[in-house]
């Protein structure tokens, strides 16, 4: 099965923006040394290096602009995060819809992201999605149903696998 995976605020320990505002792609450079400064989760790398060793199959859908592609690609491997591919589908208006395109065209099972807003707009688009990676891992080796905790907006109300 395939996981999506968000970079930010998952694999990295923080997210650094809003992938809603859309800034021209070169207003991103500055952060560039300060992102890849951030090393990724220890743990995180653990639970992906999980996943994919239970035959799990690891795809980053990242709000990053598209031009860093490249660099997040050789970032994430310098510091062995697992991964078949990385998406980086841009910020800005539309992020949620981009990211759930991705996530379709790469037959992903459920997304885990940070940004609850992305989390229940794949819900309620009928895809699963969590802000947990335990959670997702949980999910691919059960496919069972599972509430999604610590949600703003009460969605603990929203339960996917069923």
């Amino acid at each position: 099965m395939i996981i999506g995976v968000d970079a930010d605020g998952i694999i990295t320990p923080a997210g650094l923006w809003n992938p809603s505002i859309r800034l021209h792609w070169l207003l991103f450079l500055p952060l560039v040394p300060f992102v890849f400064s951030l090393k990724p989760d220890k743990k995180i790398v653990e639970e992906l290096r999980n996943i994919k060793k239970e035959g799990g199959v690891i795809v980053i859908i990242s709000a990053r602009p598209r031009q860093v592609r490249w660099l997040t690609e050789k970032h994430f491997l310098l510091h062995g995060v697992p991964f078949k591919k990385v998406i980086c589908v841009d910020p800005g208006k539309g992020t949620k819809e981009r990211k759930l395109e991705a996530a379709k065209k790469e037959n992903v099972a459920i997304l885990v992201d940070n940004d609850n807003d992305v989390v229940l707009y794949f819900l309620k688009k009928g895809m699963k999605a969590t802000n947990s990676l335990k959670e997702g891992a949980k999910f691919l080796k059960t496919e069972a149903p599972f509430c999604l905790p610590n949600l703003k907006n009460d969605v603990n109300n929203y339960i996917i696998g069923v």
